[in-house]
């Protein structure tokens, strides 16, 4: 055997048959390569057909019937723009204000069982204090922190929190639908308190459940499967899923397409936008069709 010493080249013939050698050990065989194809086209069916089971195994039907009546605006938790969001001076504002067809509010309860309109689960000043943990009678009197409104909102009143049969008087009184979202993972009989409640003031045409929980708005709706309800989400993918499982959706403004919009429209599904503010995004999503655009204020579309 021929030892070639540490640092010295092989003779180039040596180099040649040895490069060939590595080359050839490269090549992948026939059935190599029909593998690496029946992986490449089956793990994308695979992907496809769960998706087509997904979709059918969570569709809903009838979750509202999309009817062409032209865009209409809701008060995105009552009028915001004018007073600190769902309290009661944005539901009386908005319920006084012809701009908007509906208004909108975030559902919690207390740990005595009591409806709040809320979007946070600890939006008073003291933040140790929580809606969920707390009875009624120990928040209704503390202030809330309005340092977080991203408007010029009155801070001179001296808000309070609001109890959903408030936000459900306003919407009663003014004939506007009520947007109702639900921000905690109510069970069954949560649910079933809710609607309860929200009949005494409402026909269940003129309400609207709504959330991000594909979960609990799947729950109401099993429960009550003539109501209307609505899924929330930020992205284009779930958007496409949920219309195809036959929910109305809403979706953040940067996530608008008009294909989706009319992927929407085919499949019999409402198709909001939010939060829009930009009166020149508006008109645009006007003209393009879309069923509802939730904002905090009153534009001038003309």
């Amino acid at each position: 055997m021929r030892v070639f010493a540490e640092g010295k080249r092989l003779r180039p013939r040596t180099e040649k048959v040895i490069i060939e050698g590595m080359k050839e050990k490269k090549k992948l065989s026939r059935k190599q390569i029909i593998a690496v194809i029946t992986v490449a086209i089956a793990v994308p069916m695979i992907i496809l057909w769960a998706g087509i089971a997904y979709i059918s195994v969570n569709s809903v039907e009838g979750a509202g019937a999309w009817e062409d009546v032209g865009t209409r605006f809701v008060a995105h938790r009552g009028y915001s723009a004018l007073y600190f969001d769902n309290t009661t001076q944005a539901f009386e504002a908005a319920a006084k204000e012809s701009f908007f067809q509906g208004i909108e509010t975030d559902v919690r309860m207390t740990s005595d069982g009591v409806f709040v309109c809320s979007h946070d689960d600890n939006p008073f000043l003291d933040k140790s204090v929580s809606v969920a943990a707390s009875t009624y009678d120990e928040i209704k009197n503390l202030p809330l922190d309005t340092s977080g409104s991203v408007h010029d909102a009155d801070k001179s009143v001296d808000y309070r929190i609001c109890t959903l049969q408030e936000f459900l008087l306003q919407c009663s009184v003014s004939r506007k639908t009520a947007f109702i979202e639900i921000k905690q993972d109510f069970d069954e009989e949560e649910i079933v308190e809710l609607v309860t409640l929200v009949n005494k003031y409402l026909s269940y045409r003129k309400v609207v459940y709504c959330g991000f929980d594909k979960d609990v708005i799947g729950r109401l709706y099993r429960a009550y499967p003539y109501y209307t309800v609505q899924l929330f989400t930020s992205s284009r993918v779930k958007a496409f899923f949920y219309t195809r499982m036959g929910y109305n959706i809403a979706v953040r403004s940067d996530a608008f397409t008009v294909a989706a919009l009319e992927r929407a429209h085919k499949a019999e599904c409402y198709y909001a936008v939010y939060t829009v503010n930009d009166p020149e995004l508006i008109r645009k999503l006007v003209s393009e069709g879309a069923d509802y655009v939730i904002t905090d204020t009153v534009s001038d579309l003309a």
